[in-house]
C-alpha cells in the first residue's frame, strides 16, 4: 500500500511544528511541510523524506502547481494570521491570510479529492452565552473571528470530506520561543514587566501538543471517515486571570508581580469576548481521545 501523502501549512508555526514533530516518525506517511517565512530555518531534528517547501499560499498558481503534482491525500491547513491584534489592524491582510485562501485551498481539496483538516477557533463567538456547542451560531466581534468564520462558511460551502476544529489559547513550546502565551508569559515577566490577566474573560487553554495529537487521531482507522466541524478546545473553562495563576506558579513566578483586573479596567484595542468556552465532548466521544487535564497539559510545558 502507498504511503498517505500529506500537505502541511504553516509547518514552523506553533501549531503546524507539533504536528510535523509527531508526523515524521509515523510508518505509511508522507508529510510536506509548507512554510511562509524564506528566513527560517528548521532544526536539524525536524527532517523528513521531503524538505520543507517556503511558499506563500496567497499565490493561487503556486498552490495549485503543489497541489497538481504532489497529489496529497489530506492537507492540515494550520497558516495563517493568528494574531487577533495583527488582524485588527490590517484586516486587508487578515481576510488574504485568514479567508481568501482558505477558499482557494478549499476549492482545490474538492477538485483534487483531498480531506481537509482546518484549524479554527473560538473566536468565532460574541461571548455572551459561554459553553457553546457545534450548534450554536457565530457572531463573531472582531476581525480574526470574523474571517475564521468566513473560512469556516468557504469549506462548508465548497467541501463533503472536511474537518474544521475550533479550537482557544494555545500553549507549548514554539520553534520561535516567543509563539505560545506560556512563551510570552515568560519573556514579559524576564523583563520585570507588570503582568496582567482578566478576571472575566473565559476560554478553554489546550497545549499545542495535544490539539497535535488530535489532529493525528484524525489520519487513523475509522477516524479518517469523520467529518464536520467539533469543538477542540481544553478540558476546562477557567478565566485567564486562572490560567495566569496556574502558569506562574510553575514557572515561579512571584504573585507581586502579576494582578487580576477587569476587561473594563483597560482600553482595548481589539474587541475581546468574555466567555468563548466550548463544549468538546461531541469530539472527544467520536474519536475516543483521551484529554489530559489543564494541569497535566501545565506539567508538561
Amino acid at each position: 500500500m502507498s504511503p498517505t501523502k500529506i500537505l502541511l501549512t504553516g509547518a514552523n508555526g506553533l501549531l503546524g511544528s507539533h504536528v510535523y514533530r509527531l508526523l515524521i516518525p509515523r510508518k505509511g506517511i508522507n508529510v510536506l511541510p509548507i512554510y511562509r517565512d524564506p528566513e527560517f530555518v528548521f532544526p536539524s531534528d525536524y527532517s523528513s523524506v521531503f524538505e520543507p517547501v517556503q511558499l506563500d499560499l496567497t499565490s493561487e498558481s503556486m498552490v495549485w502547481n503543489i497541489f497538481s503534482q504532489w497529489k496529497p491525500d489530506i492537507l492540515i491547513h494550520t497558516a495563517g494570521l493568528t494574531e487577533p491584534g495583527a488582524c485588527q489592524w490590517q484586516p486587508r491582510e487578515a481576510e488574504k491570510q485568514n479567508s481568501s485562501v482558505v477558499k482557494t485551498l478549499a476549492g482545490l481539496c474538492e477538485h483534487f479529492n483531498v480531506r481537509l483538516i482546518f484549524i479554527s477557533s473560538d473566536l468565532v463567538f460574541d461571548g455572551k452565552k459561554g459553553d457553546y456547542l457545534e450548534t450554536d451560531v457565530p457572531n463573531p466581534i472582531n476581525v480574526y473571528g470574523h474571517f475564521k468564520y468566513e473560512a469556516e462558511k468557504h469549506i462548508t460551502a465548497l467541501m463533503t470530506n472536511y474537518v474544521i476544529l475550533r479550537t482557544s489559547l494555545l500553549l507549548g513550546p514554539s520553534l520561535r520561543g516567543n509563539r505560545s502565551l506560556d512563551e510570552r508569559l515568560k519573556i514579559d515577566a524576564s523583563e520585570n514587566k507588570d503582568l496582567e490577566f482578566f478576571t472575566d474573560e473565559y476560554r478553554n487553554p489546550i497545549s499545542a501538543s495535544v490539539l497535535a495529537e488530535i489532529i493525528c487521531e484524525l489520519l487513523e482507522n475509522e477516524n479518517t471517515q469523520i467529518t464536520g466541524l467539533f469543538h477542540a478546545g481544553g478540558p476546562e473553562k477557567v478565566s485567564r486571570y486562572e490560567l495566569g495563576q496556574r502558569l506562574c506558579k510553575k514557572f515561579r513566578i512571584l504573585p507581586k508581580q502579576y494582578r487580576g483586573m477587569l476587561q473594563s479596567e483597560m482600553k482595548l484595542s481589539t474587541p475581546r469576548p468574555k466567555d468563548c468556552s466550548m463544549i468538546n465532548h461531541s469530539l472527544l466521544s467520536i474519536t475516543g481521545f483521551r484529554m489530559p487535564s489543564l494541569d497535566e497539559m501545565i506539567e508538561n510545558l
